[in-house]
């Protein structure tokens, strides 16, 4: 994640209710102030539903849990703002460099002669 896009804010979260499949809700606290969150794991092959990451350790001797929150730079499967690409919708996992190999591999092909 080392995008231009990629940005990251350190705060706390205090927990408030824990669900048994391991998600976290509670408040998020850092120099902006205080937001509820409502955080779910994130599990390995599945995409991430939104466009922030939240890394979280525990804090010694205090309920409240230090969390790294990482924006990702494509706003992530739900953002269906327009971004610079000029598209709506979900992020493209695809680059302009994939695309043009993509068009020199499997492009413009002359049809076979039979």
């Amino acid at each position: 994640m080392g995008d231009d896009s990629t940005k990251t804010r350190k705060g706390v979260l205090l927990p408030l209710q824990v669900s048994d499949k391991g998600g976290v809700r509670g408040l998020y606290i850092d120099e902006n102030g205080v937001e509820p969150r409502q955080l779910s794991p994130v599990k390995p092959g599945e995409p991430i539903m939104t466009d922030e990451v939240v890394s979280l350790s525990h804090r010694e001797g205090t309920p409240l849990l230090d969390a790294e929150v990482t924006t990702l730079g494509c706003g992530g499967m739900s953002s269906m703002e327009t971004s610079e690409t000029g598209h709506e919708g979900p992020c493209r996992a695809n680059s302009k460099a994939y695309r043009d190999g993509w068009d020199r591999i499997f492009g413009n092909k002359e049809p076979a002669e039979a």
